[in-house]
C-alpha cells in the first residue's frame, strides 16, 4: 500500500529525532494513505511558515507483511481509522527506527498554493 507524508521538504529517510512529542498521539512519524489528506498538511505547513511549496513523500508499505509476521508491538506502530471527525481519513504512526525500516521511499511529490 502507498502512504503519504505532506510536509515542507523531501524526506527520504524518516528521522524521528525531528519529531515533536506535541502531535495527537505523541512522537514518531506521521503518515496517510490519503494523498488528499497528505496535500493538506503540506498546505497547512506552507500557510503557517508562509512558504510558496511544500511536498508529499511517497512510501510503500507491505500491510500484510505487518499482520503475517506481527514484527511490531504498539510501542513501534499505531494505525488510526478516521481521526477526530469524518474530514480526516485513516493516519499511520511508525514510533520506532524498527517500524520505519518497513518503509520504502519511492518518490515525492511538489505542493503549490494554487
Amino acid at each position: 500500500m502507498l502512504l503519504y507524508h505532506g510536509s515542507l521538504v523531501i524526506i527520504k529517510e524518516p528521522d524521528l529525532s525531528f519529531s515533536k512529542g506535541r502531535r495527537d498521539f505523541g512522537k514518531g512519524f506521521y503518515l496517510t494513505s490519503s494523498l488528499e489528506q497528505a496535500v493538506k498538511w503540506a498546505k497547512r505547513n506552507m500557510r503557517i511558515n508562509n512558504l510558496d511549496k511544500g511536498y508529499v513523500s511517497i512510501y510503500e508499505f507491505d500491510e500484510k507483511a505487518l499482520i503475517k509476521t506481527k514484527v511490531f508491538s504498539k510501542e513501534d506502530f499505531v494505525m488510526i481509522r478516521k481521526l477526530m471527525s469524518e474530514k480526516l481519513h485513516d493516519q499511520y504512526l511508525f514510533r520506532t527506527q524498527k517500524a520505519l525500516s518497513y518503509l520504502k521511499y519511492t518518490n515525492y511529490m511538489e505542493v503549490s498554493n494554487d
